[in-house]
């Protein structure tokens, strides 16, 4: 999906999953986001999926996540065959700035919903939406987190170990306050470290 009337045609196929769903209207971001979720699938396909769960699903379920509708569309492309070294870096460079701007804006709340949203945006952008596997889209994930490491062992955070490596011959000079607050910290760069699934706080 690509042109202005895919976007005029799938709105108003979301919508009419909504109603079913019970819900009268639909936010104009949340629209754009399905959007750019599923742009990489045909259109009609897509469109004629929705309908269908529009003409037989039973008022009032749950409304569907991108990805259930995504399954809803038997697909008879080949299988993605996963980005190369220069896709991924290519990828990483258009993800970072937009992942920065979350961080720096210290929104409350889980990194993924921004970080989904830009990353099928970079393979749109690059022409890599068939390419991708899940895989990739967690590779970059754990770059992020791990502060732009290719590899979480060449991450600029310390592990929790190298932490409490470190303090150990200090911390019996320290007050109790203090040792709690060094240890929140260790425990803060563990879970910054730690391999977490996507959607997890970030």
């Amino acid at each position: 999906m690509r042109r202005d009337d895919d976007f005029d045609a799938f709105s108003e196929g979301l919508l009419r999953v909504a109603h079913v769903c019970g819900r009268q209207t639909l936010a104009a971001d949340l629209i754009v986001t399905y959007f750019t979720l599923l742009q990489e699938l045909p259109c009609p396909p897509l469109l004629r999926a929705m309908d269908a769960f529009a003409r037989t699903a039973e008022t009032g379920r749950r409304f569907p996540s991108p990805r259930e509708i995504r399954e809803w569309v038997s697909s008879t492309h080949a299988p993605p065959r996963g980005l190369t070294t220069d896709e991924q870096t290519a990828v990483w460079l258009r993800v970072t700035p937009a992942m920065t701007a979350w961080e720096r804006a210290g929104q409350a709340g889980s990194a993924w919903p921004t970080f989904e949203v830009t990353w099928h945006g970079a393979l749109a952008d690059l022409g890599l939406l068939r390419a991708a596997k899940p895989q990739d889209q967690q590779d970059c994930w754990q770059r992020w987190l791990s502060h732009g490491a290719v590899h979480t062992a060449d991450s600029p955070i310390a592990t929790r170990a190298q932490v409490e490596a470190a303090l150990r011959p200090v911390l019996p000079r320290c007050s109790p306050v203090f040792a709690t607050a060094l240890q929140e910290i260790a425990d803060r760069i563990h879970a910054a470290r730690g391999d977490r699934d996507p959607g997890e706080e970030g």
